[in-house]
């Protein structure tokens, strides 16, 4: 009786732990189920809220009626942006984008130029409610952009140079430059100014730099803003290093009859001041302003004549002619009638000579003049020149000496004869 009832107990402790188990594994299907079921019911009932972020740009009312009146524009701030923080129900709030979102400030009440503190007001749908914006205030400025021309100056500075070298005021590749911006900052500028350090250096050679610029006011103080454009902020800065030396004047003779016995030819100035590039100016050792032709100085005389100095130089004593005069020393004139006249090079041509005589006037010492005769002088018509033509021609007369007078007495002057070609 008593083994019937202990197998029965134990009968029903099975039965009763496989039910148990039943029960779990349906509870384990169920829960998600019923989970996913209320989580639909949720989102098709729209009872879920949602919080979201948008970036959205600050819009500027009544800019164009400010324009109007005063003449102002917003010159900043129209990049600015703030955050906007939405709520409202998710199937709501996941249609919106940023261009249903506006953030504007009014600039109808601004009643001064210059920087401006406005509230910025926020809009959205009115199925959502703003909870937060990540700025109240905007600060634009606000004045009338205008264009002004300044000029550039150019300052070098921190240099070492050497004591026999100098250098000329720096230029720039611009002399002025265009400025644009509020007109309260535009009016403070008075110049564009390049500064430019060449360090602990000695100059040897021109220098070509690229240099940034600054706007300073009429006292000296650097005008700096955010606001203003400039045309160009760099210029290229020339800074010519130079030499000066005291070149000498001087002439050459086109005969080589001149010398320090027979003339005394002065040149006034006799030398002048030269500035060029050290490499250049230290080849430089006298400049040749005229080729004298002694045939054409009968008499003593003076002439002015242009200085022309070379490329690359520039004159730093002011000088632009030089005087030269010329006296004669020791020496005289004499006029001879000369018949010894000849044609020479006459080729195939029938040349008849039409000038029998001569006057040649020359120059010389005066023991040699008193010696010299008509006899040692030979007149010469080349006729190299006239190979073809017929009739009475002036053809170009060379005179020439007799050996003992020859480089010692010379003609002066030009002289033709007269030749009939048939």
């Amino acid at each position: 009786m008593n083994n019937n009832n202990s197998m029965e107990q134990n009968e029903n402790r099975a039965t009763s732990a496989r039910s148990g188990r039943v029960l779990d594994f349906i509870a384990k299907i169920l829960c998600p189920v019923i989970a996913f079921f209320l989580w639909f019911y949720a989102m098709s009932t729209d009872v879920v809220t949602l919080e979201r972020d948008f970036t959205v740009p600050v819009q500027f009312e009544n800019e164009a009626a400010l324009t109007e009146k005063t003449g102002w524009s917003v010159l900043s701030g129209k990049d600015s942006k703030i955050v906007v923080t939405i709520k409202g129900k998710r199937n709501i709030v996941n249609k919106i984008t940023e261009d249903d979102i506006f953030a504007f400030a009014d600039v109808s009440g601004v009643e001064s130029p210059g920087r401006q503190v406005l509230d910025i007001k926020t809009s959205a749908p009115s199925e959502c409610e703003i909870i937060n914006v990540s700025a109240s205030s905007v600060s634009p400025f606000i004045d009338k952009k205008v264009t002004k021309t300044v000029p550039v100056k150019v300052s070098v500075s921190d240099y070492v140079i050497s004591s026999e070298l100098k250098h000329d005021d720096p230029t720039a590749n611009y002399v002025e430059v265009s400025v644009t911006g509020p007109e309260s900052e535009i009016h403070r500028i008075y110049e564009a100014r390049a500064d430019l350090s060449l360090g602990n250096m000695s100059l040897v050679q021109t220098i070509n730099s690229s240099c940034s610029m600054k706007l300073y006011d009429e006292k000296g103080d650097v005008v700096s803003s955010n606001y203003i454009t400039m045309s160009t902020r760099t210029v290229n800065v020339t800074v010519r290093v130079y030499a000066e030396k005291e070149i000498p004047l001087t002439v050459d003779y086109k005969h080589g009859y001149f010398n320090t016995k027979n003339v005394n030819v002065t040149i006034l100035p006799g030398s002048i001041k030269l500035r060029g590039e050290p490499s250049l100016i230290s080849k430089l050792d006298k400049i040749n302003i005229a080729t004298l032709d002694e045939k054409m100085y009968t008499e003593n005389s003076s002439q002015k004549v242009s200085i022309a100095i070379p490329d690359g130089f520039t004159i730093v004593s002011g000088e632009e002619t030089a005087e030269i005069r010329v006296e004669h020393i020791g020496t005289t004139t004499k006029q001879l009638t000369v018949k010894n006249i000849i044609v020479a090079n006459s080729g195939g041509l029938n040349c008849e000579l039409q000038t029998k005589t001569l006057n040649v006037t020359v120059r010389g010492s005066a023991n040699l003049l008193k010696q010299i005769t008509e006899e040692n002088i030979t007149v010469t018509a080349d006729m190299k020149n006239y190979s073809t033509g017929s009739g009475i021609t002036v053809v170009p007369a060379t005179i020439n000496f007799s050996a003992e007078y020859e480089n010692t007495v010379y003609e002066l002057g030009n002289y033709n004869v007269t030749v009939n070609i048939k």
